[in-house]
């Protein structure tokens, strides 16, 4: 037999170092070179009619944002993805911000690389650093409460190379951003954390998954 899976199997992964019983129903959101969620019920993914449920990152924020890759407009992947934020930090550095990614980031280094920087700019209470990590906290906590609201999970994963420089920062904004944007929030218990597995999430994830098609064979 062949399986075909997507990057979704790192749900697995992570549920895999949750504690027995610690939740049912869990959305993770990436924040990395796209913007996406998955979404588990009883360890089951949650894959949709036509295998696309969890597209937050085409959610649109802006109708006259930036030129998304899907076609549209304003995209939430457009504002939030490791590229996007990436290329407004370069276009800040090139109108003369003041702050000290100017030397320590180069032509040639990736998203996640700039975004590294950002991270210990942020760790180093950089101005301009700071207020970039104010900014991606929005995004984050807006893209948080839309998946609370259409999921009602009672865990919600915060994952990628976006989230890793600045985690505390962004669980505690996406924890307020719950009390003023979630419908019926006072009756919910959502449990808000940071993804464990790492780099090794979809390794993890993957062999989880030929397991279970291999039992489920039996």
């Amino acid at each position: 037999p062949v399986h075909v899976y997507s990057t979704r199997v790192r749900m697995f992964a992570e549920i895999g170092l949750l504690p027995p019983g610690a939740a049912r129903h869990l959305v993770l959101l990436n924040f990395a070179d796209g913007v996406g969620a998955t979404i588990a019920e009883h360890s089951r993914l949650m894959l949709g009619a036509t295998n696309r449920t969890g597209e937050i990152g085409h959610i649109i924020f802006d109708p006259n944002g930036p030129p998304c890759g899907c076609g549209h407009r304003g995209c939430l992947e457009t504002f939030a993805s490791g590229p996007a934020l990436a290329k407004r930090i370069r276009e800040d550095l090139a109108s003369g911000a003041e702050t000290r990614l100017q030397d320590w980031i180069g032509p040639e280094d990736t998203p996640k690389e700039v975004l590294t920087h950002l991270g210990r700019a942020i760790a180093e209470e950089d101005r301009y650093a700071l207020q970039t990590r104010d900014l991606i906290g929005d995004y984050v906590s807006r893209a948080t409460a839309i998946a609370i609201n259409c999921y009602d999970p009672d865990m919600l994963i915060l994952s990628g190379y976006v989230i890793a420089q600045c985690p505390e920062y962004l669980v505690g904004a996406a924890q307020r951003r719950v009390a003023s944007d979630v419908f019926d929030h006072y009756r919910r218990k959502v449990t808000i954390v940071v993804a464990k597995a790492g780099e090794q999430a979809l390794i993890r994830g993957i062999a989880t998954a030929v397991l279970r098609s291999s039992l489920e064979h039996v």
